[in-house]
């Protein structure tokens, strides 16, 4: 191969490997934007969120997830007064039986 062909093959590998590394370096840069962005959207939503609650506090407002557990506690509470209902509905075995004699005398 002439020298001068062996040049431009060898300077056409070098203009398409910068090109591929100006590339690379700008993908990298990007991820870094964006795992940069992530990270300040994450803090962002955490300062919302603490924002949110106060000012439900001063509304008086319950935040959902504090209704949601007052409603699992009602819910586990009706269920204990349902079963506490039926032991009081129902007589107990001795004065069952004396009920059924009828009244003594």
């Amino acid at each position: 191969m002439p020298e001068a062909k062996k040049e431009a093959v060898d300077q056409g590998v070098l203009e398409r490997l910068a090109v591929k590394g100006d590339e690379a370096i700008r993908r990298l840069r990007e991820e870094a934007h964006a795992a940069e962005a992530l990270e300040r959207l994450t803090e962002a939503r955490g300062r919302a969120g603490k924002v949110q609650r106060g000012v439900l506090h001063q509304l008086n407002v319950a935040p959902l997830d504090e209704v949601e557990a007052l409603r699992a506690e009602l819910d586990r509470m009706e269920k204990r007064l349902a079963k506490l209902e039926k032991l009081v509905a129902r007589p107990p075995a001795k004065a069952r039986s004396h009920d059924a004699e009828g009244p003594a005398g």
